[in-house]
């Protein structure tokens, strides 16, 4: 239960970090003195990254064990928030958007994921709803916490308060959750092109929903040309799914859905 508290932690630091950057982004564009177009791109990055490496984060999990996984992602979505206002120009700042979307989005599927394997059965429903708290409690508490860094202290703090939640998190899961043996013998049987067009179809698919209203939709080349390969990727990764002996998706979901089964027995 405390590791379950430790990912619910770091998790919420993640939902809270999307939404006070996307809220005080006015304020953040003034401090590295970019404008709104440059602005959009850094918010569009971070989304298409942190939705993206949710599809691949439970066949992570199990590959380099739960524990493991979730400390790495931890610290390293704090380490590339650290870095986020000192980057020296738009490119790596750009750069460390994505990296830290794709730390932040790991988090939320290893929270269910730990609460179905490890906990009671009949704890189980309230681990879950721990689950709604990264939806509900922390996008609500980013409001205040924008205004207080942007209004009344350094900006920079937008993006390092991260750091204490994630440390603390971290720490009660390098505590509460149990070291499974790392599986690397699985990428040789590893579903790379379910993983290439799954992960290109949603990152295709969020940056263009998301330049969308900026750039007139599909009277801009770039939006339609992301909803084009979104609408063929999309579709071939699921056919690839439904074909493939051991496919991404559902064999992490088959493994996290026997890990609770045994557990409950």
């Amino acid at each position: 239960m405390l590791g379950l508290v430790g990912v619910l932690i770091a998790a919420l630091a993640s939902g809270i970090n999307d939404r006070v950057t996307d809220i005080a982004l006015a304020d953040l564009l003034g401090n590295f003195g970019l404008g709104r177009d440059e602005g959009s791109w850094i918010s569009s990055a971070y989304a298409a990254a942190e939705v993206s490496a949710m599809l691949i984060a439970p066949w992570l999990a199990v590959t380099f064990s739960l524990r493991r996984f979730a400390l790495v992602a931890t610290f390293a979505f704090a380490l590339f928030g650290v870095l986020s206002p000192l980057a020296p120009n738009y490119a790596s700042l750009l750069l460390l958007r994505v990296l830290q979307g794709l730390a932040g989005g790991f988090l939320p599927p290893l929270l269910m994921t730990v609460a179905l394997r490890f906990l009671p059965w009949h704890y189980k429903l309230y681990g879950l709803s721990a689950y709604a708290m990264t939806a509900t409690f922390g996008p609500n508490l980013a409001l205040p916490l924008a205004a207080v860094w942007s209004e009344g202290g350094d900006w920079r703090l937008l993006f390092w308060q991260v750091v204490p939640a994630c440390g603390l998190g971290g720490a009660l899961i390098a505590y509460g959750l149990p070291q499974d043996p790392l599986r690397l013998e699985r990428f040789a049987q590893l579903d790379w092109r379910g993983a290439l067009l799954g992960v290109g179809g949603l990152a295709l698919l969020v940056v263009g929903l998301t330049q969308g209203e900026r750039l007139d939709w599909l009277a801009s080349p770039l939006v339609v040309l992301c909803l084009l390969g979104a609408a063929v990727c999309l579709p071939l990764f699921l056919l690839n799914e439904w074909f493939h002996p051991l496919p991404l998706f559902a064999c992490s979901c088959w493994r996290g859905a026997t890990s609770a089964t045994a557990s409950c027995n």
